[in-house]
């Protein structure tokens, strides 16, 4: 019995510390099997300005004393070189980070598959993150843009690598 309570509690804490960070090693475990954010608006709204509560991408903080520290990679399968934008809203829906165009070099550009397993930890590897420290707890949102143009003429699906770490 006191083993099985042992293990419980071994599993707990594991599953509690590797709980927090999310992105590229949740979504693509290995790098032969990639994953991407698909924003097509042609499809629906996922991801982009101004989308419903239920296409948003969603950054839960608990308290202030987190950070948002995020990085994108390159934009997949975009022949045109389309700018894409990209913005953070506080839980009000006020814009508190961007719009900006997403990095296709330095801050917030991941580059490899190994800099976003890393994360946000360039003295281990990792990338050099965008970072935000929210002022009051709550659902931020990263929206992301690409000008209507782009809609008609690729039916582009601009994937991206996405890492956070709160």
């Amino acid at each position: 019995m006191g083993k099985r309570v042992l293990f419980s509690v071994f599993l707990l804490l594991v599953f509690a510390w590797t709980g927090f960070p999310e992105g590229t090693r949740q979504i693509a475990p290995f790098p032969s099997a990639p994953g991407w954010i698909c924003i097509d608006k042609s499809r629906n709204d996922f991801g982009f300005f101004g989308a419903a509560p239920e296409f948003r991408i969603n950054i839960y903080i608990a308290n202030n004393t987190e950070t948002i520290n995020f990085g994108l990679g390159s934009n997949l399968y975009d022949t045109l070189h389309v700018p894409v934008q990209y913005q953070l809203k506080d839980p009000a829906g006020n814009i508190v980070l961007g719009p900006t165009l997403v990095p296709g070099s330095g801050q917030g550009f991941i580059s490899t598959y190994n800099q976003a397993i890393l994360g946000p930890f360039t003295a281990t590897g990792g990338y050099n993150p965008i970072k935000y420290a929210p002022s009051t707890p709550g659902n931020y949102s990263l929206e992301f843009y690409y000008p209507p143009t782009a809609w008609a003429i690729t039916r582009r699906q601009a994937g991206s690598s996405l890492n956070f770490l709160t």
